[in-house]
């Protein structure tokens, strides 16, 4: 007889390659939602974007495309389409509104 050890060895990695439904409808949802919000804007000087807020990564140059997804509570950061923040006084003001308030 097989030690249950075993067996759960065994059938561990076949149920964690199952997909969930669920999951996946959530995820494809929230995508929509976040690609219809997105703005895309140019500003004419540079842009400081940061990892976290506070905490400065680096920065866009002066006409580079910016995709804004969503902003923070108070509008006072935005979030990007590559996942950096930006203070909302670097951000141009045709690209503040409109945007849904982000999750985290």
């Amino acid at each position: 007889m097989k030690s249950p050890i075993y067996l759960l060895t065994a059938l561990l990695p076949l149920t964690l390659a199952l997909p969930s439904a669920e999951e996946a409808d959530v995820d494809s949802d929230d995508i929509d939602v976040h690609l219809a919000a997105r703005k895309s804007c140019k500003s004419s000087k540079q842009i400081n974007y940061y990892q976290w807020p506070v905490v400065q990564t680096g920065s866009y140059q002066a006409q580079t495309n910016v995709d804004y997804r969503c902003k923070w509570r108070n509008g006072d950061w935005y979030k990007t389409g590559k996942g950096w923040w930006v203070r909302g006084s670097d951000v141009p003001s045709s690209c503040k509104s409109g945007l849904p308030t982000c999750g985290v």
